[in-house]
């Protein structure tokens, strides 16, 4: 065996014995700054409590999180306080200004509300709501519930599933709907993903290397009528994340998922139909923030 191959060798035995476990309960509350894009090219309707809406066909989010995790009887509650947020999109012809109202509302509902979860001890989120903001009319309710449906892209990130005790020694599934391959919609996610993750060797910056791959047939509920019929959407996704054993959290993290319409459901032509890109990672008082591969020095002022 050469050298190279040996080196490769023992780096990647090296990797694969290491325990990989989620730990939100850390002794002090760990920060994050988040971004996401979404396309929608058939467009993504969202409302203001202020009785305006708009037809988005992209959205642009950004924001910078405060999260503790508390144990519970199975898994962790955790709680995301969002420091501040910025979003901005592209509308339907006519439609931008209405838009640009409608998120501008949404960055002042969501800056200082929490986004709370319940994460199995995995990391998969079973549930996430968005509190601490005032819902007393109909129209804002209906608002929550899309600023929801934007939070949980946001967070999307940080969904990546562990191996069953942590054995990292063979290729382990997603058990459950992932979270970034959800659609945006307020009915649910309809059909089925295979996901699989792997261990991809130790990251030159500290951590481990787990990647993701997976497909799905997806479609909304309000599409199938609440039927697991085959879905409207070929899903195509993965996710990098470099993980701490040590601390039992992501040093950083992104996803991507692309669906087109399948082959019985032409009249959703145009190409790819929807997508996501997501990242997320760990920040630090000095400003500087973690990379795929190593923490980046904070920007010049």
């Amino acid at each position: 065996m050469s050298v190279v191959l040996w080196l490769a060798a023992v780096t990647s035995t090296a990797a694969s014995a290491q325990t990989l476990q989620w730990n939100w309960t850390q002794p002090e509350p760990v920060t994050f700054h988040a971004e996401a894009f979404v396309n929608t090219p058939v467009g993504a309707h969202f409302r203001a409590a202020s009785n305006v809406d708009a037809r988005a066909l992209t959205v642009g989010m950004a924001a910078d999180l405060t999260c503790k995790g508390t144990p519970l009887k199975k898994g962790t509650a955790v709680v995301c306080t969002i420091d501040d947020i910025s979003l901005e999109g592209r509308a339907f012809t006519g439609e931008q200004a209405k838009l640009d109202q409608v998120l501008q509302s949404y960055d002042a509902a969501m800056t200082g509300a929490r986004i709370e979860m319940k994460v199995r001890p995995d990391g998969h989120v079973q549930v996430l709501e968005l509190e601490g903001i005032d819902t007393d009319i109909a129209q804002a309710r209906m608002a929550l519930e899309h600023m929801r449906q934007l939070s949980r892209k946001l967070m999307a990130p940080l969904s990546i599933s562990m191996p069953k005790e942590g054995n990292t020694a063979k290729p382990w599934k997603h058990k459950g709907m992932p979270l970034f391959f959800e659609l945006i919609t307020t009915s649910g996610t309809t059909g089925g993903v295979a996901l699989k993750y792997h261990v991809d060797g130790d990251a030159p910056g500290g951590g481990v290397f787990v990647v993701g791959e997976g497909r799905g047939n997806l479609n909304s509920q309000n599409q199938t009528q609440g039927a697991g019929t085959a879905g409207a959407l070929n899903m195509v996704g993965a996710s990098q994340t470099r993980f701490d054993p040590k601390s039992g959290l992501p040093f950083y993290s992104e996803v991507s998922v692309n669906g087109e319409p399948t082959a019985q459901n032409g009249n959703l032509s145009g190409g790819t139909r929807y997508a996501l890109a997501a990242w997320i990672g760990r920040t630090y008082a000095d400003g500087s923030v973690e990379g795929l591969e190593a923490k980046k020095a904070p920007a010049k002022q």
